[in-house]
């Protein structure tokens, strides 16, 4: 393909190519954060749509949760429980609020003579006498709603947790305005008392934690990224107009393909805001290819810039339109995710890559052609540098290939068996590093007062007013029961517990009678009474069915990683089939199992996603390269790096999750890039050329081997900054790409020239040992294949 019109089309190709990045990133502006735990998935996800009405017929189990820490370890003091009620109080004035619960305003139930009462567990708390205090403790730390739910099992933390309603409307910045209002809440608390530490976290926090981490890394890491590449540019080209042709091709891609991302509705989430720095890296290893081919020819050879300019765009539009293509199916492949916004961040990136191809030959050119350079360069230490490692690895090709190929694919296959030892996981509460304080709340809150991860259950009793039954209260009463028999399982709350404490409150706060009624009359009556008795906002239809027909238990579990969390579940399931009727049976709800569920199904997604992108890859460089042989070589290369990537995980991190069950499919249209510029070279070098085996390797090497290396080092410290991410699935991104694309380096460097140093009389036709030709040799080469041997014959000089 000749581009000989670039140069005197250039400021028509310049205000072009601008004006079509322009409008393709014009819709950016309108991309929105997110800050919602429910972006992870479809809306016709069956397990939302279950908890959406769970929440729609109960409550919503959105909360803000304050945790109180008391400096003497003693929540039961009259200071501290002041400072709870005012807490509670306050806490009924957060926006979008529309329950608060603590151990102060519990509804405690109390039998005086013959009258039973129901009332705040603490009234006036600055007026408590010791004894009082006393009652109140031995209160609290007895009644199962409170235990390991708002108090501690020692009495030494609790929490005031603050039920959230948002609109449909504009949930993300509903969002922020409560944590912002419970952040200003937290600081006057603590300044006005001086005695307790406080921490901020529940499912709103969670949430906002997600836009936070967005925010954050485009802040820092999007920059640092920039920054190094532009560096990394510079010491190796040695010219500014090649850093800021770069530049802006950079800047319009990533624009462009967050434009395409607005106009398909995505919202900005903290997997797909890794989308700009993966562009980044994508984009610069485009250029690359096409900025040293010119720098060799305009300054090696003394091309005029023209010259220069055509010979680069010609040599490397194959490779570069093979490679933007394979990479961006590798990303599209991520379509088959479960989890929408691993679909978004593989759209997002396959629009950047496209958008990268065009302006690498359009704005590229145009900027190249225009800006002044210098022709005369002085010598420099990192193309020596780069020069002496492509030597090193030419040499040891040449003179060791079998024992390359058998050291290299046996050690390659050795590690992938290890990625049999990831035990596929996730670990949800640990999503965020400890630079976000809702992850350090988090923790100290599983460690000292309650678990953040839920189990819901939905337990119908059938007909209106059904949940009074006695036999639908004891088959509840045993599944709690059997649920804190559970070692992950630290709180149940459950209707059939605010019975049997009614019940002993009834017959004189007797503890023999804290049990069960056998009436169902009677149990109704308590239930209608107790309920009569609550004030505005505390009510029982957060536990009970408007009409009577059904209850929430909810389960609160310790620190579980997802193996453990659906392991509960399929024996909680298992135990209501044995113990049950058929129509009280209810699946496991809630956010955790929503991601529990969808990290499981994402593993099987991305497994048919990697065979589908590897398949669909292979046959779309067989075509070009003319050689199923070829195309099957190529496999090894292009697979065994993320499969050595996940055996060095499990060797030694050993789960893999949503970020590491996608890597594979998110990896191998990258590293596919490498392996194609050399096939090609080398193809052409050996078909084309007719160049022995040993020559074809030297020039391929020599022509595109320090290309690689850069490519290969950019595209490793992009990953590389991504692994800095505070958000853990990005980081897991950034680490495992990173050592994939280290070792498809070293695999492209040496392990598949000498692959086809030794498999060469398998793939070509023989060639003359004296001459090194091909015996069939065509006389007749085309212009471009002249062209591009005299580009070599200059690089090997």
């Amino acid at each position: 393909m000749g581009f000989c019109w670039v140069y005197k089309r250039r400021w028509v190709l310049l205000v072009a190519s601008i004006i079509f990045a322009v409008i393709v990133a014009m819709p950016a502006g309108n991309m929105q954060q997110t800050a919602s735990y429910k972006v992870y998935f479809d809306k016709n996800n069956a397990q939302l749509m279950a908890s959406e009405k769970l929440a729609a017929e109960y409550a919503n189990s959105d909360n803000v949760l304050f945790v109180i820490a008391p400096k003497d370890g003693n929540v039961f003091t009259t200071q501290t429980l002041k400072t709870i009620t005012e807490l509670t109080e306050k806490s009924w004035q957060l926006p979008y609020s529309t329950r608060v619960d603590s151990i102060t305003n519990y509804q405690h139930s109390y039998a005086t003579q013959d009258d039973v009462f129901v009332e705040d567990l603490v009234v006036k708390p600055e007026t408590l006498t010791p004894d009082e205090l006393k009652a109140i403790e031995a209160t609290a730390l007895s009644e199962p709603n409170l235990v390991n739910r708002l108090i501690s099992s020692g009495g030494a933390v609790t929490g005031v947790n603050v039920t959230i309603n948002f609109s449909d409307e504009n949930v993300d910045q509903e969002t922020r305005e409560v944590v912002a209002a419970a952040r200003a809440l937290v600081e006057q608390t603590l300044a006005d008392n001086s005695n307790i530490d406080m921490y901020l976290t529940g499912i709103v926090l969670m949430n906002n934690a997600f836009p936070e981490s967005s925010e954050k890394d485009g802040a820092t890491l999007v920059p640092a990224m920039l920054l190094l590449i532009l560096i990394g540019l510079g010491l190796l080209l040695r010219a500014v107009t090649p850093v800021v042709a770069t530049l802006f091709v950079m800047l319009f891609s990533i624009a462009g393909a967050m434009g395409v991302g607005a106009l398909l509705g995505y919202k900005i989430n903290p997997v797909s805001g890794a989308a700009p720095i993966i562009i980044l890296t994508i984009c610069v290893a485009s250029c690359v290819h096409i900025l040293m081919s010119f720098m060799a020819a305009y300054r090696n050879q003394g091309e005029s810039k023209a010259n220069a300019i055509q010979q680069a765009l010609t040599i490397n539009f194959k490779s570069i339109a093979l490679t933007s293509l394979t990479t961006a199916v590798g990303f599209l492949s991520m379509n088959f995710s479960e989890a929408p916004p691993f679909r978004e961040l593989g759209n997002i990136s396959a629009a950047g890559i496209v958008m990268a191809f065009i302006l690498s030959y359009s704005l590229l050119p145009a900027l190249l052609c225009i800006l002044p350079i210098k022709q005369k360069s002085p010598s420099s230490q990192k193309a020596t540098l780069l020069g002496a490692v492509v030597q090193s690895a030419e040499n040891l090709v040449l003179a060791y290939p079998k024992l390359i190929v058998a050291v290299g694919i046996g050690l390659g296959l050795t590690l992938s068996a290890a990625a049999f030892k990831n035990e596929l996981n996730e670990d949800f509460v640990r999503y965020f590093d400890e630079s976000f304080d809702v992850r350090k709340s988090t923790e100290f809150a599983l460690n000292n007062l309650s678990g953040v991860s839920i189990i819901e259950y939905d337990i119908q009793a059938g007909e209106f007013g059904s949940v009074t039954d006695p036999n639908y209260l004891k088959h509840l009463d045993g599944f709690t029961q059997w649920l804190y028999q559970q070692p992950e399982v630290i709180h149940v709350n459950t209707f059939s517990d605010t019975i049997k404490r009614l019940n002993k409150s009834f017959n004189g706060d007797d503890s023999q009678f804290n049990s069960l009624p056998e009436n169902g009359d009677l149990i109704a009556q308590y239930t209608l009474m107790y309920e009569t008795s609550l004030p505005y906002g505390l009510g029982i239809t957060e536990r009970v069915k408007l009409d009577k027909s059904a209850s929430r238990l909810t389960v609160t579990l310790n620190d579980v990683t997802n193996n453990q969390l659906l392991a509960l579940e399929q024996r909680a399931s298992q135990w209501q089939q044995d113990n049950f009727p058929p129509s009280m049976q209810s699946q496991g709800l809630g956010w955790s199992m929503m991601f529990g569920r969808i990290a499981q199904k994402n593993i099987e997604s991305m497994i048919i996603a990697t065979v589908s992108a590897v398949l669909l890859i292979s046959f779309m460089l067989i075509l070009p390269f003319k050689s199923v042989r070829l195309g099957v070589i190529s496999l090894i290369p292009n697979m065994l790096p993320a499969l050595v990537a996940l055996g060095i995980w499990g060797l030694t991190v050993g789960m893999i999750g949503l970020a590491a069950s996608i890597i594979t499919a998110l990896t191998f249209g990258i590293v596919v890039d490498d392996s194609i510029h050399l096939i090609n070279r080398y193809i052409l070098n050996r078909r084309d050329l007719g160049h022995s085996a040993a020559l074809s390797i030297r020039n391929s090497l020599q022509t595109v081997g320090k290309a690689i290396v850069v490519t290969s080092i950019v595209l490793c410290a992009g990953f590389s900054i991504l692994a800095f991410s505070g958000f853990n699935i990005n980081s897991i991104i950034g680490v495992l790409s990173a050592t994939t694309i280290l070792v498809a380096l070293i695999m492209d460097l040496l392990v598949l020239p000498a692959l086809l140093l030794v498999l060469d009389r398998w793939l070509f036709k023989p060639v003359n040992a004296v001459s090194g030709e091909r015996t069939e040799q065509s006389n007749e080469n085309s212009g471009m294949a002249s062209t591009i041997a005299g580009h070599a014959a200059a690089n090997i000089k």
